[in-house]
């Protein structure tokens, strides 16, 4: 049991770090009532 307890509590850290950081975003309601929520990604694509 104590083996897990440190991979779990790794995990439960980067979850928190990654909710931190703020996302920019732009929101908008179109003609026919849709609402958009438009967030650009311009990160370099990874193909594996």
């Amino acid at each position: 049991m104590r083996t897990l307890a440190f991979p779990i509590a790794l995990m439960l850290a980067a979850t928190a770090t990654a909710q931190r950081s703020a996302i920019a975003y732009t929101e908008f309601d179109l003609d026919n009532g849709l609402h958009v929520i438009l967030h650009e990604d311009r990160s370099t694509p990874i193909v594996a």
